[in-house]
């Protein structure tokens, strides 16, 4: 994981303020040690609204106004804008102390080596339960990260593969679009440990880009 996080910038990670585009959103994501702050912001009918999620805080406001839509909605909201941070920051945010990891092994993804790392992670007692889960496929040469799985959630089966796509370097930082792929049970009749295999034979097909618009970067001032 060392390898991966340093192919993909190392130390850039800490402190430098990252924007882009996803989705017809614009985000503006942040963070230096343990603490994080995160934007997300979209013009609506002529009115701005933007979301700030820091260390566990949360505001929304449309133009110069304060809004609150209610403790459910405000927690869904709170967990779309880390969840978009949260993948972007790959394999940076897998550092975490409640996340275990599982080396698998090497495995052959589109006749090149990888390195296969399965991430899930531990469950704090009184807290609640986290049942996500990914996979990484690692460039044995390069330690880019290539593809990964995903799944949010255990009971629902949902999960995700992404290939990586249209790699780029910005201020030192290594950023990547994905293409998802489904198999034609969308996923749910395959381990998540398995879908590379799906993907290697030929039973996927690619559903959808994303693609982050706009990549900059801003590094602290040593």
């Amino acid at each position: 994981m060392d390898s991966a996080i340093a192919a993909h910038g190392g130390g850039h990670y800490d402190g430098a303020t990252i924007s882009f585009g996803l989705n017809n959103y614009d985000f503006k994501l942040k963070r230096e040690g343990y603490t994080y702050d995160y934007e997300m912001s979209q013009e609506k009918d002529g009115v701005l609204h933007k979301v700030n999620t820091y260390n566990g805080g949360l505001t929304y406001k449309m133009g110069d106004s304060l809004v609150d839509h209610g403790g459910r909605q405000m927690t869904l909201i709170r967990e779309r804008v880390n969840n978009v941070a949260y993948d972007f920051y790959i394999p940076y945010s897998l550092t975490g102390n409640d996340v275990i990891l599982e080396y698998m092994g090497m495995e052959d993804m589109r006749l090149k080596p990888y390195h296969k790392l399965k991430v899930s992670y531990k469950q704090i007692p009184g807290g609640d339960p986290d049942h996500r889960a990914y996979v990484l496929w690692i460039n044995e040469d390069t330690y880019e990260i290539d593809f990964i799985a995903k799944q949010n959630d255990e009971a629902s089966g949902r999960k995700q593969f992404m290939a990586a796509a249209y790699k780029r370097r910005v201020n030192g930082m290594l950023f990547s679009d994905f293409e998802l792929y489904q198999t034609a049970g969308r996923n749910k009749d395959v381990r998540i440990d398995s879908l590379g295999i799906a993907y290697n034979t030929g039973n996927m097909q690619r559903k959808a880009v994303t693609t982050y618009m706009d990549v900059a970067v801003s590094l602290p001032e040593n």
